[in-house]
């Protein structure tokens, strides 16, 4: 079974994660891992995001996640969380806490190390990537063909029918 660790843009700016196929990417049994970090990074976007259609979105990941974590909701894939990188796990030269990759990143290796798990990052972010990579993670660069349309917000058609 291939764990898959997705990065935040995941949830926010693509098709809801159950859509997508993921069987047909990797080729195998796949679970959901969601770092408490990923938590906590949708838990601010819904709160404080200054674009209501992603606080909208944000709002109802989180709902989502609390309907698998929470109430063990079944699903298309198992879902489940993981613990947060240990105080060691992290060095200001290659592992700096105050970068919020990071801390992906050592859930990640500690899922790896402490159980033995086939471990993916999934992102459409460069950088998250390329430590992934360069720390010997397997990775996958999510495409656009599962990004979400950007559509207009409320406000934004109202600033557009005013400058027309």
């Amino acid at each position: 079974m291939k764990c898959l660790v997705l990065d935040t843009n995941i949830y926010i700016h693509y098709i809801d994660f159950e859509q997508i196929k993921w069987e047909d990417i990797f080729g195998e049994d796949i679970s959901i891992v969601i770092p408490p970090k990923v938590q906590r990074e949708i838990d601010k976007i819904k709160d404080q995001s200054s674009l209501s259609k992603i606080r909208k979105r944000a709002k109802h990941v989180s709902a989502k996640m609390a309907d698998y974590l929470l109430d063990h909701k079944d699903g298309k894939y198992k879902i489940r969380s993981c613990e947060d990188p240990r105080p060691n796990q992290f060095d200001e030269d290659i592992f700096n806490p105050n970068v919020d990759d990071n801390w992906i990143l050592l859930s990640a290796i500690r899922l790896v190390k402490d159980e033995n798990l086939d471990v993916i990052i999934v992102s459409a972010d460069t950088n998250i990537l390329v430590k992934a990579k360069q720390i010997g993670l397997a990775y996958y660069r999510m495409t656009d063909d599962f990004k979400l349309s950007e559509e207009q917000t409320e406000e934004e058609k109202a600033i557009n029918q005013l400058k027309n």
